[in-house]
């Protein structure tokens, strides 16, 4: 689900001009390899990015392969995985192939750019925003359904915090990634 709603304008231009015309669903694991790699090489011109793409790519091809199983699973677990492997490739995205390690064992340690040590409130952030995006009911949002409120008060009072407090620990130091290119 998350990579069908994700950039649905790159998504359906791939899907129209290179999947299908690929051949579709007749070789499936080949064209998601390729759509993804080309995906990768969309965000950027480097061997990193292919990386990433065939990363995500592979999930898709597991999910293929294990659909029934995953989808029987509970709706957390399936978002917190799916949270997880994403958050993940975003190391291929952000850091070149050869410094890869490093920021694995970076991310392993807790320990970000210029040695700055996790804080607890850095992980309060982080934890109170995935229990909003897990709590938060976005089936509600898609159907335009203003009879119920999609998100109570409290909820929206606590996006908001949430979103004042990310802004504190916004690193002004580094360039947006598209800035980079």
């Amino acid at each position: 689900d998350f990579w069908r709603r994700w950039h649905i304008s790159l998504s359906y231009w791939i899907r129209d001009y290179l999947y299908l015309p690929l051949g579709g669903n007749r070789h499936y694991v080949r064209n998601i390899l390729i759509v993804f790699a080309v995906c990768g090489l969309w965000h950027g011109a480097g061997f990193s990015f292919v990386v990433w793409g065939l990363f995500h790519g592979v999930i898709v091809i597991v999910y293929h392969l294990n659909a029934i199983s995953w989808d029987g699973a509970p709706k957390s677990v399936q978002w917190a995985v799916t949270f997880f492997l994403v958050s993940f490739s975003w190391l291929f995205f952000v850091f070149e192939f050869a410094d890869l390690s490093k920021a694995v064992a970076s991310a392993w340690q807790l320990d970000f750019a210029q040695g700055a040590s996790v804080t607890f409130e850095m992980l309060a952030v982080v934890v109170v925003a995935a229990l909003v995006c897990f709590f938060v009911k976005a089936d509600q949002l898609a159907e335009n359904n203003h009879a119920k409120p999609v998100v109570s008060f409290t909820w929206g009072g606590l996006i908001g915090a949430v979103f004042f407090l990310s802004l504190l620990f916004i690193d002004r130091s580094e360039t947006f990634i598209y800035f980079r290119f």
